[in-house]
């Protein structure tokens, strides 16, 4: 008789994962963005920090940390001359001009992707979370995640053509297979390149304490307004290791010295995790390179999960 059903996993992803809840207990670590949920709460944090005009762009450190040699210092130039156009009326009264920069601030973090990769992009992307209080960050975690559950799936374009996923869905696969791993005293941690806070705002509701969450860590320390008032903030200073790749494993030996029974990932940023656990079940994602590397390692390799496009009666579902 079957522990989980199989329902949207390939046959030999849930024989593994059969097999190891019928084993022994040990550590075992998920990825959170396209493994946990369909989509990524951490962009779609960093989306509604622009969108709704939190950037601290206010602030003179956050042009000097926004230039990166895949950005032409023009283009920063030419942001920093509309935001200060937008500064001068307000949001409010400006709000073609300040989409305008939204539209142009939006594409840079492809831009970094594109020219240095991913764990540069995830670098880079600190200057978007940086200058913002922790709990401020947290509460905007857990709203975002609630409100783009209840979105349906799809996509919205920019006029520059950059197009944002839009919805999130929690894949009910997953979630159970991490249910009976707590059941069963497993030690189930989140490994993620996301910003730390971000996550671990939302992990209880896996049933995974914050302090199980392992994620992209940011430096605080007292900022200091235009406005001559100080704040204790995040600032854009990663406190290394940066949680991609190598990192991810640098992190979790940091955490714990328990060996990595299992392991679940999505992208070539779990790759080095994946390699490290005894059993490990690799998201497809249409990375074909990664994809055959997985093969050739004896992974199992599962496709997406199947998600409702609209939002269902209960869009939650969580443990």
């Amino acid at each position: 008789m079957s522990i989980l059903d199989q329902a949207g996993w390939t046959p030999e992803a849930h024989t593994l994962v059969e097999d190891l809840l019928a084993g022994p207990s040990g550590l075992a670590v998920f990825d959170f963005d396209n493994t946990l949920i369909r989509n990524d709460l951490g962009e779609a944090v960093m989306y509604y920090i622009l969108f709704q005009a939190l950037l601290r762009a206010d602030l003179p450190q956050f042009w000097d940390e926004l230039r990166h040699p895949a950005i032409a210092d023009e283009a920063i130039d030419r942001l920093r001359q509309i935001w200060r156009s937008v500064e001068a009326q307000g949001t409010d009264e400006n709000e073609d001009v300040y989409l305008g920069f939204v539209d142009g601030i939006a594409p840079l973090y492809g831009k970094v992707y594109k020219h240095s990769g991913m764990g540069e992009a995830y670098r880079w992307s600190r200057i978007l979370f940086g200058f913002q209080s922790e709990k401020e960050l947290q509460s905007i975690s857990r709203y975002v995640l609630d409100y783009e559950c209840n979105q349906p799936l799809g996509q919205s374009e920019l006029p520059s053509g950059l197009t944002l996923p839009r919805g999130i869905r929690v894949y009910a696969e997953v979630r159970a297979l991490l249910k009976e791993l707590l059941v069963r005293d497993w030690d189930v941690r989140i490994v993620t390149a996301s910003p730390e806070a971000i996550i671990a705002a939302v992990s209880q509701r896996w049933g995974i304490a914050p302090e199980k969450v392992h994620g992209m860590q940011l430096a605080k320390g007292p900022v200091t307004g235009p406005d001559g008032e100080t704040q204790e903030l995040l600032l854009p200073e990663i406190i290394e290791p940066m949680t991609v790749q190598q990192g991810k494993v640098d992190r979790l030996l940091a955490e714990t010295d328990q060996p990595l029974r299992f392991m679940i990932g999505d992208s070539i940023g779990d790759s080095e995790l994946l390699q490290l656990a005894e059993r490990a079940v690799l998201i497809d994602r249409g990375d074909a390179d990664l994809a055959a590397k997985a093969r050739a390692a004896g992974l199992p390799v599962q496709s997406p999960f199947p998600v409702p496009e609209a939002p269902p009666p209960d869009s939650a579902y969580f443990i």
